[in-house]
């Protein structure tokens, strides 16, 4: 009888044992589920992140490509206008402004340029284009031409393809080309996101 009871007793503290160890094993099952749903969550996380890390260098280069390609394509149009101009008005510079290249037909079908009334806007930015009679020796016997608010990026090599028709270049103010002298890239300056570029041609 004593036997049984013995036999009793341990079976019911293996059962007893048993019962114990259940609640800690569900603390270890549900702790090794939240560290998989944290590590879960921190791949997502680290993956959007690499995700916005790439579509922004993506941005990035197409927005300064963009910009390469308008700029290029702005100066080609000015200065091939600034030749026929120049032709055109054949020493006497007097009478230029951006009413008469307007009314002249000078701006038709421009794609880096577009009229709002007697305003010139150029891209890229929000550029403008004002031509006003200009002076390389004598008054009036040149055209000058404002480009304001030119982005930094595309100001210097700007500069350098205006070079071939202009006989004198300001930047912000700073003569880079003298008339009768030779553009002197040192000299360029473009900073501020908002550059002006001033070239005398006649």
């Amino acid at each position: 009888m004593s036997m049984k009871t013995s036999s009793t007793a341990t079976v019911e503290l293996t059962g007893e044992n048993k019962g114990f160890l259940q609640p800690t094993r569900r603390i270890r099952v549900l702790n090794e589920r939240k560290q998989r749903g944290a590590i879960g969550l921190l791949d997502v996380a680290l993956a959007g992140l690499v995700a916005s890390i790439i579509a922004y260098a993506l941005y990035s280069n197409f927005h300064e490509s963009s910009n390469d390609g308008q700029a290029s394509n702005l100066v080609e149009e000015a200065t091939k206008m600034m030749g026929k101009v120049n032709k055109a008005y054949n020493g006497d510079y007097s009478n230029i402004s951006n009413t008469a290249l307007i009314k002249n037909g000078y701006l038709n079908f421009k794609t880096s340029m577009s009229v709002s009334g007697t305003t010139i806007k150029t891209k890229p930015g929000n550029g403008t284009l004002t031509v006003t009679p200009g002076q390389l020796v004598d008054p009036n016997d040149a055209g000058t031409w404002t480009f304001a608010s030119q982005p930094d990026s595309t100001c210097a090599d700007m500069v350098s393809q205006l070079d071939a028709v202009a006989g004198q270049i300001t930047v912000n103010s700073t003569v880079v080309k003298s008339v009768g002298g030779k553009l002197d890239p040192s000299q360029i300056s473009c900073t501020g996101g908002s550059n002006t570029i001033v070239a005398v041609s006649g």
